[in-house]
């Protein structure tokens, strides 16, 4: 669990991604990964730190929905623990539509608390197979934009999150472009990130 100096805390269920995503800083050999935990244990962890932050992303080195049902019961769970925080969470899974049904309704639970809850919808190029992301494990550029347009149709300010972005000689700026056009004003953010290699 870190808190960075904006006093947002970042958790995740650690153990190792499965998605295998080739860009991602947890395939590097140097990358140590944290020890599998309960949604119960993230939960003691935050409440230990209450008060200390203000928006809890639910991120970092897993997919929150690698495995559906805990990633659920982790954000029933920070919802009902946690009033005033803003909630975010990324991902690049489409879970079962019982579960985005369940999504929604925490989105809906949240707002009525005028509390932000916002799903943040991961993706890279707009053609895909990409080379970059396993098609075996995660839905195709387009089935995950139109998971974006349904959250958002049903009242969740989500964000756009293209992983990386930059520079526009690993992902050519037209397939950002095609994304945009295709997504068009729906996200609440569109959220680009450079691609480092050391």
């Amino acid at each position: 669990m870190i808190i960075d100096v904006y006093k947002k805390v970042t958790v995740s269920l650690g153990g190792k991604c499965t998605l295998g995503c080739k860009h991602c800083y947890t395939n590097t050999r140097s990358f140590s990964h944290a020890l599998k935990i309960t949604p119960e244990i993230v939960i003691d962890k935050l409440l230990e730190e209450k008060g200390n932050f203000s928006t809890i992303c639910i991120s970092g080195d897993t997919d929150v929905f690698i495995n559906q049902a805990e990633g659920l019961a982790l954000l029933k769970n920070v919802v009902q623990q946690f009033t005033n925080e803003t909630i975010m969470f990324t991902t690049r899974i489409i879970p079962s539509q019982t579960i985005i049904n369940k999504i929604v309704e925490l989105g809906n639970i949240c707002s009525l608390k005028k509390q932000l809850f916002i799903p943040c919808i991961s993706l890279i190029t707009y053609s895909y197979p990409n080379n970059i992301e396993n098609p075996k494990k995660v839905a195709s550029s387009t089935e995950r934009l139109d998971f974006l347009k349904h959250l958002a149709v049903h009242g969740l300010p989500c964000f756009l999150t293209l992983r990386p972005t930059f520079p526009f000689s690993l992902v050519p700026l037209s397939e950002t472009e095609q994304i945009l056009d295709y997504i068009g004003n729906v996200p609440a953010a569109v959220l680009g990130e450079v691609f480092l290699q050391f």
